[in-house]
């Protein structure tokens, strides 16, 4: 997947934007040979920094009649937000106002969003639906919204490959609500298992490279899973989520029962 910003860009910003490309090609490029939750979840995952967006948001329309868009992987929304869309299926007519209305639907409104953009996904008919937001000022250019077109149509036929009836997609749904933390695991508790094995490794004393050659992925890609952590823990640096993690898993093992903390209350 290419893409090129003009040339009188930061240098910084070009940099750190070939990063943030980098990753979100190799997860479309991971969705089409791995098809699967994960996978598109990685794309939802790598997408608003791709395209100056603060969140993404994938639905997939089940393969029955009548076809409605369950959420199937976002990034960027509160476990309140989440639980709401995954709980709340779509229809096709309100998927297609979505996409009609950008900024003006109920769904912006009602997750304070300022800009968005919806595109349908399609392999001959819709598929899904990928939906991109801001609630800052923050706008993508006319390049990175050129890039989210690109991205949707490629999404489209490999959505159609993943298992879309309908009781899988409520699965899924609920599944995804539940691991984004509205069982009460607090932020450490959101963080996604890749996440917190990479914040592990940095611990451990490991190297960006290091942990791409150990967990068989690219540095950008470990770069992605680092600022997506720092996201959803609110921290500033790499060293304050690693701190935080940590702290967690200490107070993890002090609550559990049995544990010597416990015994001597």
């Amino acid at each position: 997947m290419d893409f090129v910003f003009g040339e009188n860009s930061a240098p910084a910003l070009l940099e750190a934007k070939r990063a943030d490309l980098g990753c979100l090609a190799e997860a479309v490029e991971a969705l089409g040979t791995e098809p699967g939750w994960g996978t598109l979840q990685d794309v939802a995952e790598a997408l608003p920094a791709a395209v100056s967006a603060d969140l993404a948001v994938i639905m997939v329309r089940e393969d029955a009649s009548p076809g409605r868009l369950h959420l199937a992987s976002a990034s960027g929304l509160s476990g309140r937000d989440l639980g709401r869309l995954a709980f709340e299926p779509f229809t096709v007519s309100q998927a297609r106002t979505v996409v009609a209305s950008a900024a003006g639907n109920v769904l912006a409104l009602e997750l304070g969003i300022r800009w968005a953009r919806g595109i349908l996904l399609r392999d001959g008919g819709a598929v899904g639906m990928l939906y991109v937001g801001s609630r800052t000022r923050r706008r993508p250019l006319d390049e990175e919204l050129a890039l989210l077109k690109e991205v949707a149509d490629a999404l489209g036929p490999l959505v159609a490959r993943l298992d879309r009836r309908p009781a899988r997609l409520r699965r899924r749904a609920s599944a995804l609500a539940r691991q984004t933390g509205l069982n009460g695991g607090g932020r450490v508790g959101n963080l996604r298992a890749r996440e917190v094995q990479i914040l592990e490794l940095y611990g451990d004393g490991l190297t960006t490279s290091e942990i791409a050659e150990l967990l068989v992925i690219s540095p950008h890609t470990v770069r992605t899973h680092v600022r997506n952590a720092l996201r959803r823990l609110e921290v500033h640096s790499r060293d304050d989520a690693v701190g935080r993690l940590r702290e967690w898993q200490v107070m993890r093992v002090l609550e559990r029962p049995g544990s010597r903390s416990q015994g001597s209350r």
